[in-house]
């Protein structure tokens, strides 16, 4: 049904529209699995505004799916693109996958701590963003619908 109503906004120009196909199709949420399309779309939703197309991108990159190699850098680099766009969260996130690492890449406390001092300087819940991330270990965009795929 999400990949429906997406699929819809997709086909009436709606760039989140766009962004949520791309989403659906990286994870084979509602279609089957199409990582290098999917990630397509997402890029082209992205140039047209979506606004949490950053995100998803680096949740697909720092939990890696569907053949999508794990790559926190990259991971960072998109959320880098959302905080420049005055993301509430961004910098946030930043700092809590950059303290757990992932299998790729390890922990790095100390540019955590960076972008932590910069995410309180952003936004007053930092703190509870980064501990949510930090207490679950985890983070992940959408995570409903992550979780319904992995159904």
């Amino acid at each position: 049904l999400v990949y429906r109503l997406f699929e819809h906004a997709h086909r009436c120009g709606i760039a989140e529209g766009t962004a949520g196909v791309g989403y659906c199709k990286v994870l084979g949420a509602g279609c089957p699995v199409d990582a290098e399309g999917g990630i397509s779309l997402l890029l082209q939703a992205r140039d047209k505004g979506a606004l949490w197309v950053n995100h998803a991108l680096a949740s697909v990159y720092f939990n890696g799916t569907a053949g999508v190699q794990k790559n926190l850098r990259k991971a960072i680099d998109f959320l880098t693109e959302d905080a420049a766009v005055s993301s509430a969260s961004a910098y946030a996130i930043m700092a809590a996958i950059t303290a757990l690492g992932n299998e790729t890449t390890p922990p790095d406390l100390s540019t955590a701590e960076y972008y932590l001092d910069m995410a309180k300087a952003a936004t007053p819940n930092a703190q509870q963003i980064y501990d949510a991330i930090i207490l679950t270990k985890s983070w992940i965009c959408m995570p409903e619908l992550v979780k319904a795929v992995q159904k």
